[in-house]
């Protein structure tokens, strides 16, 4: 009997570069990687963006890519706008999710002076 091949599946993790220090009022830039580990290609990749903490939005709240190959990255410079009124620290969390259930989440605090 033919052997049946095995469905080789992605596996993501992501990575969130700490900003530095932010003047409230101003932005910043922050790098974001998402790797497939995996064997396999990872398909449907949604990342998705929150910032908790008054006065600071991400520009971007969700970036989405049909296929992230096997051993395979994808970067997403992600520009944080803060206001005047913003808290002195704000959690940026980062969370990626891809078909077949495929999860990953990162976080990172953003302070402000």
């Amino acid at each position: 009997a033919p052997a049946t091949p095995v469905a080789r599946s992605g596996r993501l993790a992501v990575t969130i570069s700490r900003p530095r220090t932010v003047r409230r009022g101003s932005s910043t830039v922050t790098k974001v990687v998402v790797r497939n580990t995996g064997a396999g290609a990872a398909r449907s990749v949604r990342v998705r963006v929150t910032a908790a903490g008054k006065g600071v939005t991400p520009r971007t709240t969700t970036k989405s890519y049909t296929t992230v190959g096997a051993g395979r990255t994808r970067t997403l410079n992600l520009r944080l706008r803060t206001t005047r009124s913003a808290t002195k620290r704000s959690a940026v969390r980062v969370s990626v999710t891809g078909a077949g259930g495929l999860r990953a989440s990162a976080s990172t605090t953003l302070r402000l002076r």
